[in-house]
This record gives structure tokens, C-alpha cells and sequence, in this order.
């Protein structure tokens, strides 16, 4: 975890232009935090001239606990402080953060002055610094996270909406193995294709395979999320029923699943089922007109990085969940993706 303290402020004064007291007060309660070894979030010192609200979210997502600095209620009511410290206590009371906590920290206000979502957290003064930061210390780091075959769970974010809203993404626990977990997305959430033209290729060679390791991941998780992704050495049997090259073993952090693994992993051709996303359809995925899921969402196609039977063919999951081993044009431009990882659960 990158981040376990997130610190919410007002930056700028209401002329514009100079800094506020809040910012102040928030600087140096970030360097003591700092030198406490505490991981705290500060956007003066990490945000990057990026995408800085993704940034903001990532951080807030990842922080165990909240403190909004004050020294006037309009600060702390203010449009982006208060979305900070609203999102925060939403993720709290809808359980996403089951052990999160919101400190205030004020100066020249009482806790009278606070707004009522804010009312009932622990207050602390400017000259109680100390008490704060030794608080926090106390708090032991989150342990192993605990999960189950059939689990389903958030982790990271991407575009899901019709318009690109981005949104959390939710994963289905497949296995857990030797304090990890293989995760596979619950829905289809883009449609990318195998390869980018019509060839014979491996899952070594292709472009789905760079796609995920390379723009998939950076777009979907933060670094700290990245480096809860374990590594894996994946086997590419060949196809089982040609015996097409699978080629070489591939060095992976995100990937498709094999056709073995999507007989191994799943209970029947009903469990292999999935709905693609509004920004998946959007982008060209084949829907279908015949199946759906038990909650009405339509079935899509989605790829897996065995090869079909031949070199520029690729297996698939066909819309009622069977598992095409003939495979289709690594080129085609309807087939959906579901990618899946290892996660260490330290």
C-alpha cells in the first residue's frame, strides 16, 4: 500500500492567489506523519502533472485513514475537500473500507463548527499534534486479505460507462493458491483484439498480450496496486485438438486465461458466461440476442490465449459460455476481453 494516510486541505485563499492557513498546517503535519514512517498523501508533494483527479481518487481509494485539516468551515466545506472527505466516509458506510478511520484537525474552530458527516469523528487540535501522529502510528499496517473461491472483490479502476465513466473494477476470485488469489473481471471490459492483423501468432507474439502488460495495467491500477500483482510464469499448451503451436512459456502480470484453465476454473459453460461493459459495446464488442445472465445482461465473446487450430486463430469463450477450440481470426474486431492476474494477498 502506497498510501495509509490521506490528509485533506484547502490550498488556495479566496483571492486566488496565496496559500492558505490550512495548507500550512497540512504541510507540517505531512512531514510529521513522513518521519514517522507513515505513508501520508499530500497533493503538494504527489500528484504529478498528470491526470491528478484519477490521482486524488487512486489515493483516496488506497488510504486507511482521512484527516481534513480546518481552520474555517468554509475550507472544510469547500467543493474539493469536502468530495475528498464525502468519498471517503461513503467508502466507510458501504463497506469498501471496513476498517477505515476520519480524524479532524483544527485550528481556530470547534468541532461545533464541523459540518454533521464530520461531527461525530475524533477531534484534534493544532497544538495536539503529537497525540495525532502517535495514534496513527499505533495503528498496525492492514495484514493478509482473506478471500474465497466465488469472492467477488474491487481492485483498481477503468472505463465501464457508455460515455468512458470510469468506475472500480470488480473481480471474481477463481482460486487461491499459496497466499494468492487468481482474479478474473466479473464482466468483459473492452473489446481488444488478439492481434492487430492476420497472421500466425502465439500469445508471446501477439497484441492482446502487450496490450494488457503494458496499457491495461497502467491505465487500471495505481503503483501500488502494481506491485500487489504477482508475476507468473504462464504455460501455452497447444491447441488439443490440431495441436497448434502454443509456443513459448511468457513472463506475465496480467493475461487471458487458457483453454485449460477456463475448463479447470469454472464449473460449466453457464459460470464461463459474461456481459460486456456499455464502454466494451461501445467500442465494438458482439452482443448477444440470445443469451443473457440470470440478472437480463446480454452475453459477449471473450478471448482466451490458446490458439485455435491453426496459427491465425485464437480459442474463445463463445456467447453461451462453451469454449471454442476451432477459435477465430486473431484480427476479428468483436471479441471482447476478461483479464485475470495473481494476487498476493500479503
Amino acid at each position: 500500500m502506497k498510501y495509509r494516510v490521506f490528509i485533506s486541505y484547502k490550498h488556495t485563499a479566496m483571492d486566488g492567489k496565496s496559500v492558505t492557513r490550512d495548507y500550512r498546517i497540512a504541510a507540517d503535519l505531512h512531514q510529521s506523519l513522513t518521519a514517522a514512517g507513515i505513508p501520508t498523501f499530500f497533493s503538494e508533494k504527489d500528484l504529478s502533472t498528470g491526470d491528478y483527479i484519477n490521482e486524488i481518487y487512486r489515493a483516496l481509494d488506497e488510504a486507511r485513514i482521512m484527516i481534513v485539516v480546518g481552520t474555517r468551515p468554509e475550507h472544510i466545506d469547500s467543493r474539493w475537500v469536502r468530495e475528498e472527505w464525502s468519498t471517503f466516509i461513503a467508502a466507510i458506510n458501504g463497506g469498501r473500507k471496513p476498517d477505515g478511520d476520519v480524524y479532524t484537525y483544527l485550528e481556530g474552530m470547534s468541532i461545533n463548527d464541523l459540518p454533521m458527516m464530520l461531527y461525530k469523528w475524533q477531534s484534534y487540535t493544532t497544538g495536539e499534534k503529537d497525540r495525532l501522529v502517535s495514534r496513527i502510528t499505533a495503528v498496525p499496517p492492514p495484514s493478509r486479505v482473506s478471500v474465497r473461491v466465488g469472492d467477488r472483490m474491487p481492485f483498481g479502476q477503468y472505463p465501464q460507462g457508455a460515455n468512458g465513466e470510469v468506475q472500480p473494477l470488480v473481480w471474481r476470485v477463481l482460486a487461491v493458491e499459496n497466499g494468492r488469489a487468481l482474479l478474473i473481471t466479473e464482466k468483459l471490459i473492452d473489446c481488444v483484439k488478439y492481434h492487430t492483423k492476420r497472421t500466425d501468432v502465439t500469445w508471446e507474439t501477439c497484441t492482446l498480450r502487450q496490450w494488457m502488460n503494458r496499457d491495461f495495467i497502467h491505465k487500471a491500477f495505481s503503483s501500488s496496486e502494481q506491485t500487489q500483482i504477482a508475476t507468473v510464469t504462464n504455460q501455452n499448451p497447444n491447441n488439443p485438438v490440431e495441436r497448434t503451436k502454443g509456443g513459448n512459456a511468457t513472463q506475465d502480470k496480467i493475461f487471458a486465461l487458457s483453454i485449460n484453465e477456463a475448463e479447470k476454473y469454472f464449473r460449466n459453460d453457464d459460470d464461463r458466461m459474461a456481459a460486456p461493459t456499455a464502454y466494451a459495446i461501445k467500442n465494438g464488442t458482439w452482443v448477444s440476442d440470445s443469451y443473457s445472465l440470470p440478472n437480463g445482461e446480454k452475453t459477449g465473446l471473450w478471448w482466451l490465449r490458446s490458439p485455435g487450430v491453426n496459427g491465425d486463430l485464437a480459442a474463445f469463450v463463445d456467447l453461451d459460455g462453451y469454449i471454442s477450440q476451432g477459435g477465430l481470426d486473431v484480427s476479428d474486431g468483436e471479441v471482447a476481453v476478461r483479464p485475470a492476474f495473481w494476487l498476493n494477498l500479503s
